[in-house]
């Protein structure tokens, strides 16, 4: 459970409109057939998910920008009077990318259009950054399942850096999601990592696996864009890489998933080598079952005669569980006994079986009484010598259940009894076995 529970947070995450960074930026120069700038040639760019248009216009020098996009999937119109209408249909756009999209009229009316379909060039001009792109699909094709020393746990998305060149990954730790990350020969976890945005690195070494144990889950994430090498000024505060972890938007149409990745041992292969007893054709198989399993839903928001969101507003819900049923122990513990619950400490004196002793021998008190190891006194029962207060012991080293204080009683009631094989001993007499229990990841984004 210590692992797991460490996994059970709750991430809300809310945005209006698109303040996400790890956006993508289209730039070019548009011009005419003899190669003529083109000076204030409007530029439509449109998200085919979510209806949103962005536009801008070319300059004096024919160069025009269109930053702040969110990753997705866009058609690009360009329409000036006497020319053809210029339209590159579909394309993607990927997080943290700059493309370069150089427009080139025709002469013609903008009833007549060129019309351009190919993806987005890989080829990167505008920038001399190393980055690369991770989708969800990728993600639910990599073995991501792996959260601690015994690799079990909610999916890892981190774990897709494993892709790229100069990375060396590991998340270890028999009760915590310790990561070690080392990118292109930099000293470990010298990176910046950011959820829409928001840097989400630990505060202290001390939280080496705290990034992973607030993660969202790997079903939320639209995209990871990790970016190696001569990023841009804004990702200054990294050293060996930038980590940005882009989650998914509502769109207008509704969309959503239910998944289960499970694991039970009657699934799972044989130990090679072991044989069960008395039966010499099965192999052994460790018990486990285990859950990781969610859903997603999201889509415009629309009220029936009160409000349509479409192109406007949307929403995006995801919820990820983890349940496992494998018992831990804890180590052994001490609660009292149930003679000691009711005040009967008169074993001690029997089990200690010797006298308080100091430096000089048997230690007396000042009536000269030898005082047995074990014993108990009653505060509420003394005598005065001289200017020194001797305290008499409960008889037969009982304390009435009438001496104990109400509130004691009560805390003492919720103290579990002894358990475990050590049960009958008087010390060390507890032992807890726990299911490691479950953890969970929800997200909610509205935008």
């Amino acid at each position: 459970m210590r692992r797991i529970s460490l996994l059970a947070v709750l991430l809300l995450s809310a945005s209006i409109g698109f303040g996400q960074t790890a956006l993508a930026t289209i730039t070019g120069t548009i011009s005419d057939a003899t190669g003529a700038v083109v000076a204030n040639a409007p530029v439509s760019v449109k998200n085919l998910d979510n209806g949103q248009v962005y536009t801008a216009a070319s300059s004096d020098t024919g160069n025009f920008t269109v930053s702040q996009l969110p990753i997705g999937d866009y058609d690009l119109t360009v329409k000036v009077a006497g020319f053809k209408t210029y339209s590159h249909t579909k394309f993607h756009l990927a997080a943290a990318q700059t493309m370069r999209e150089d427009v080139s009229l025709q002469v013609g009316q903008n009833t007549e259009s060129v019309t351009v379909s190919a993806e987005s060039s890989l080829l990167k001009t505008e920038s001399s950054e190393l980055v690369s792109n991770t989708t969800l699909s990728e993600l639910n094709n990599l073995p991501v399942l792996q959260v601690g020393a015994t690799n079990d746990g909610v999916r890892d998305l981190f774990s897709a850096s494993k892709l790229q060149p100069g990375v060396q990954y590991a998340n270890s730790g028999a009760f915590s999601a310790v990561v070690s990350t080392v990118i292109n020969g930099t000293p470990t976890n010298t990176l910046q990592t950011r959820l829409d945005g928001a840097t989400m690195n630990p505060t202290s070494t001390r939280l080496g696996g705290a990034t992973m144990e607030t993660q969202p889950s790997v079903d939320a994430i639209q995209e990871i864009a990790i970016q190696t090498s001569s990023f841009a000024a804004e990702f200054g505060t990294s050293g060996g890489a930038m980590v940005n972890l882009v989650t998914k938007s509502g769109t207008n149409q509704f969309h959503g998933s239910l998944y289960d990745y499970a694991v039970n041992e009657v699934l799972n292969a044989g130990t090679p080598y072991t044989i069960l007893p008395g039966s010499p054709d099965e192999h052994v198989r460790n018990p486990v079952k285990q859950h990781d399993y969610g859903f997603t839903f999201g889509g415009p928001v629309r009220i029936p005669k009160v409000y349509d969101g479409t192109n406007k507003t949307f929403f995006f819900f995801s919820f990820e569980q983890f349940r496992v049923n494998t018992i831990n122990n804890t180590l052994p513990a001490t609660v009292p006994i149930a003679a000691y619950r009711t005040g009967d400490f008169s074993n001690l004196i029997t089990a200690e079986n010797r006298l308080l002793t100091t430096a000089a021998g048997v230690y007396t008190d000042p009536l000269g009484r030898t005082i047995p190891s074990g014993t108990i006194f009653n505060p509420a029962d003394f005598q005065t010598v001289g200017s020194t207060i001797v305290r008499n012991a409960f008889v037969g080293n009982k304390i009435p259940l009438t001496s104990f204080d109400p509130v004691a009683a009560k805390i003492l009631a919720l103290v579990p009894n002894p358990q475990g094989p050590n049960a009958n001993q008087v010390g060390s007499n507890y032992l807890a076995g726990f299911d490691q229990g479950r953890g969970q990841i929800a997200a909610i984004d509205m935008n």
